[in-house]
């Protein structure tokens, strides 16, 4: 009984429970963008958006003309998608909204911190520090996830921008081999008809 008693919460969950309520959102939208940000680490390695076998075997069905530049393109579309920037709305609001409810707490923090000012029989110095502590905590916390938010979406922006900027050289590639193709048929047909 008596070690039950003398357990605390560690230090850090204390200052997060100051912030009140409006921690239990900031918390859900953290977890939000550390399991997301997982997700696309994993998911958008080089080596599962454009793997090599897959572009060699890409180029070798267009060279081989089993494959029409259409065909091409709306597989390479297909196969990539709106995977790529899968998630990217979610970091954004994120980064929006957290900044939103910590400025929210902020303001309920101070709303308590004046009412106590006002009440005269309240012992002002304890409320006082209590309002002024969980307006700082939910504007922190509300900050603390908004960056790490923003940051995840502009590293998988550009990374998702990198991705199709790859896709449209490959495509380009299939432009250049589908030009020398026709230009080549185009230099046979001639002879052919010369030969009839």
């Amino acid at each position: 009984a008596e070690s039950e008693a003398a357990w605390e919460p560690p230090a850090f969950i204390s200052k997060i429970a100051e912030g009140g309520m409006l921690m239990i959102p900031l918390a859900i939208c953290s977890l939000i963008v550390l399991g997301l940000s997982m997700e696309r680490l994993i998911s958008l390695r080089r080596s599962r958006v454009i793997p090599k076998p897959f572009v060699r075997r890409f180029t070798e069905c267009v060279e081989d003309g089993q494959l029409s530049y259409e065909e091409a393109v709306i597989d390479a579309g297909d196969r990539v998608g709106d995977s790529l920037r899968r998630f990217l709305r979610v970091f954004h609001a994120i980064s929006n909204v957290t900044p939103l409810i910590g400025l929210l707490g902020t303001v309920l923090g101070m709303i308590q911190a004046f009412e106590t000012i006002a009440d005269p029989s309240a012992g002002e110095s304890d409320l006082l520090a209590s309002g002024i502590s969980t307006a700082l905590m939910t504007t922190a916390g509300g900050l603390s996830v908004a960056i790490p938010a923003y940051l995840a979406y502009m590293y998988f922006g550009a990374k998702s921008d990198g991705y199709l900027g790859e896709i449209d050289k490959l495509c380009q590639r299939v432009i250049d081999c589908i030009s020398a193709e026709g230009l080549e048929n185009a230099g046979k047909a001639p002879r052919k008809r010369r030969a009839a």
